[in-house]
């Protein structure tokens, strides 16, 4: 009984650095997806080939292994559903592959613990739903390792399609229609090594100092709430730092509001959605200082090519950007391949996690 599962990559379309700031988000998968295959073994062993990095891993499915590394995901994954109770009481081998570039942006670590639950939900027929593969992914991912990031990404592989999110404990979710904006995207990989796990911290950090030093001057000050335009008189009191990475977050979060509202209507207006989606990137440019000259780049020539909008998708500082570009997707790949030394991926919307 071979079991053959998949999970796609997602665009954060609004809403970068706000799921682990309790804010919300606006997500759409996409039809990169991370595969695994295979079935139960003669042996009481997990074995995994890792094919795209020609890698192995084999532990007792009896036992719980131990981490060899900091990111050892498949493990934590094993290991939370066995202490969670859940019965594993076979070996199994299994090969993983992916459509999707690793650690730039698109979710690949996410994508393939929400890929390996579901494996695991299949092969030993735990039934879990997409929401609870979800739950137990992040708790892999983050909580496991005692890390900074949100859950967006898990539920966007999951849940498929197009997302709106209120990054609260259990989530609001409620499914936007992108119909729209189909065959409007194409990701451009910058081939820039990003430090996603870094960046998290320290701009965590920067929006933490922000908020408290904000609150000096209005006591009341609440993230989710408060207007911009009273907290923008008080930013030139903040040091550099906290004062526009703060401003940023406050940008993209309106941003957010006023997209679900641009994309909730039953015909959305496109020039809207690309006005959006810039203003999303200058804040992420300006206020996080997390684009790079190759981001720019791709931007720049795609929108010369005709390309209507482009931002960065990730943690930024390099990895991948998203270009808006209705009905025009070849020739902004081309745009991207040839003239910016850097990886075209033509792209749509696509479903959640799912067995064949």
């Amino acid at each position: 009984m071979t079991i053959k599962v998949s999970a796609p990559g997602r665009i954060c379309l609004f809403g970068e650095d706000q799921d682990y700031m309790g804010l919300s988000v606006i997500t759409a998968a996409i039809n990169l997806r991370t595969y695994i295959e295979g079935n139960y073994s003669n042996i009481d062993k997990i074995s995994i080939d890792l094919l795209d990095i020609k890698q192995k891993d084999d532990f007792l499915c009896h036992e719980f292994p131990n981490y060899r590394k900091k990111r050892d995901y498949l493990r934590s994954g094993f290991n939370i559903l066995k202490r969670k109770g859940f019965e594993i009481s076979k070996g199994l081998s299994c090969k993983i592959w992916s459509k999707l570039p690793i650690g730039a942006g698109l979710s690949s670590s996410s994508v393939l613990v929400v890929a390996w639950i579901k494996f695991l939900s299949e092969l030993f027929n735990l039934k879990f739903n997409p929401e609870k593969i979800a739950d137990l992914a992040y708790q892999a991912e983050v909580v496991e390792f005692n890390e900074k990031g949100g859950n967006m990404d898990h539920f966007a592989s999951a849940l498929g399609y197009g997302m709106f999110m209120e990054c609260v404990t259990p989530p609001n979710i409620e499914k936007i229609d992108l119909e729209s904006i189909k065959n409007c995207f194409v990701i451009g990989d910058t081939c820039e090594k990003k430090k996603t796990l870094q960046t998290h911290n320290l701009r965590r950090a920067e929006f933490d100092e922000g908020i408290r030093l904000m609150k000096d001057h209005i006591p009341d000050f609440d993230l989710k709430k408060t207007p911009i335009s009273k907290v923008e008189k008080f930013l030139n009191h903040l040091p550099g730092n906290p004062s526009k990475r703060l401003w940023a977050l406050l940008q993209v979060r309106d941003v957010v509001t006023m997209a679900r509202e641009e994309l909730s209507k039953n015909n959305p207006d496109i020039a809207r959605i690309a006005e959006l989606i810039d203003i999303h990137h200058k804040a992420m440019r300006d206020g996080l200082e997390n684009s790079t000259p190759k981001i720019e780049k791709i931007i720049h020539e795609t929108k010369n090519a005709g390309a209507l909008a482009g931002k960065i998708v990730g943690s930024g500082n390099g990895g991948c950007v998203v270009i808006f570009c209705p009905d025009n997707q070849k020739k902004i790949a081309n745009v991207i391949n040839h003239r910016c030394n850097s990886k075209a991926y033509i792209v749509d919307i696509d479903e959640g996690v799912k067995k064949y």
